[in-house]
């Protein structure tokens, strides 16, 4: 993957459209990815103003992976942002363990230990590679715009991942119906609460401020207990 920009400069004052947009290989002009609209430099700010939704609402009306690399140091120690673009984002790349003025908002990002940042993210990396299947191969479900679900055509059960992009705790209580599941009353849940009904699941849980819950159901609960 190579990040190619346009050589018009500047960009804040030049509107133009890119000439290789949506170019791509073979006859047809195919192409395989599209850029994940910059959501990295300023990534808690866009996702607790709803700017972020923008990769929550393409997964829902567009089949094409995104591409889009994030920058940790504009993280929290939560790793809130890593989760969303992961559950949004089917080809992820992570840079950014020190940052640069040159790359900040305006008011500049919130202090931060570069080393324990790392270390979160090499913990929740960790998780995500034994997930990665859902995620970059699976079918995105929006059960709302902070609950996503993630499952398999060969597997029962899923991944849900749940985000409280606020500054107060929260408690959340939603239902999953069985037929996208494809499984039984029988099968684990790690990371919630979990109470089965014929028509599905009924899961709760306690999130803190600014934070995201991993959650795995069938298959997938082995991974997140290990």
């Amino acid at each position: 993957m190579i990040e190619a920009h346009d050589p018009v400069w500047p960009w804040c004052t030049s509107l133009y459209v890119p000439t290789y947009f949506q170019q791509g290989f073979g006859d047809k002009g195919a192409y395989d990815e599209n850029w994940g609209f910059e959501y990295m430099w300023d990534c808690l700010n866009d996702l607790k103003s709803g700017k972020a939704l923008a990769l929550y609402y393409y997964n829902l009306g567009c089949n094409v992976p995104l591409y889009l690399h994030i920058t940790m140091a504009a993280d929290n120690d939560n790793c809130l942002f890593f989760w969303w673009a992961a559950s949004t984002v089917r080809h992820l790349g992570i840079g950014g363990k020190y940052s640069h003025k040159s790359v900040e908002p305006a008011g500049g990002l919130p202090p931060c230990d570069p080393e324990k940042r790392f270390a979160a993210y090499q913990a929740q990396m960790r998780l995500y590679q034994r997930l990665k299947p859902y995620f970059v191969r699976g079918c995105f479900h929006g059960l709302a715009e902070n609950i996503h679900l993630h499952t398999l055509p060969a597997a029962k059960g899923g991944v849900v991942v749940v985000f409280n992009p606020t500054d107060v705790e929260q408690d959340f209580r939603f239902h999953i119906p069985r037929d996208l599941l494809k499984g039984d009353s029988q099968m684990p849940v790690e990371g919630a609460e979990a109470e089965w009904m014929a028509k599905g699941v009924e899961l709760q849980l306690r999130l803190r401020a600014m934070s995201p819950a991993v959650i795995g159901i069938g298959e997938s609960a082995s991974a997140i207990g290990h």
